[in-house]
């Protein structure tokens, strides 16, 4: 009787625990499993990044195009004025985050209204005043932007390119965007655009 008892504690203590060898084998392919779906999961948001990067950055540097461009073509002729980053007005060929012109369509009672666009790079986000007498901008692009204006265009200085000339009746828009990627650890990309304004 006593020997039945001590055998069956022996199957009881055998079968409740792993042995060392099995602890560790479990404990291998677990490790190997984990790492796997970690590994697949890494990959998997590279290759989004890669794919989903460079048109993140596109859409973004069009959209901030395309709403100075449905705005500024309204402009009047001669009505624009660039700032630099000192608010003060900039000069011939001089580059600026701010620019204000008048908008014959907007103008109450024949008096003429100003209306400004503003690129904020603190918070990368391109503001809009319909009227610069309002006390709240609107924000109609955001993100990994940079934006300036030029009055005139270098299109108009053959051969040489240097020159901004027009700067009555155009405007030249540079939008910048980046976008972080995987294989390098940032990507540029320029968009340029020249506004003719249509208004008198």
């Amino acid at each position: 009787m006593k020997k039945l008892c001590r055998m069956q504690r022996k199957r009881r203590s055998a079968s409740l625990g792993f042995t060392l060898i099995e602890a560790i084998l479990a404990l291998t392919i677990s490790t190997i499993i984990i790492g796997g779906v970690v590994s697949l999961q890494y990959m998997s948001a590279r290759t989004i990044n890669d794919i989903y990067g460079p048109t993140r950055s596109r859409s973004e540097r069009t959209m901030a195009l395309n709403q100075i461009r449905f705005r500024l073509c309204d402009g009047r002729i001669d009505s624009c004025k660039v700032f630099n980053d000192l608010n003060e007005e900039a000069e011939s060929g001089e580059s600026g985050r701010r620019i204000q012109f008048e908008d014959p369509n907007l103008a109450e009672g024949g008096a003429p209204v100003t209306s400004e666009f503003y690129f904020d790079p603190s918070t990368r986000t391109l503001q809009y005043k319909m009227d610069i007498t309002d006390a709240d901008y609107q924000v109609v692009a955001k993100g990994p932007i940079d934006v300036t204006f030029t009055k005139g265009s270098r299109f108009l200085d053959p051969p040489n390119y240097i020159v901004y000339k027009g700067t009555e009746a155009l405007v030249t828009v540079y939008v910048q965007t980046s976008s972080e990627l995987s294989y390098s650890k940032v990507d540029l990309r320029d968009g340029e655009s020249v506004v003719y304004l249509r208004n008198i």
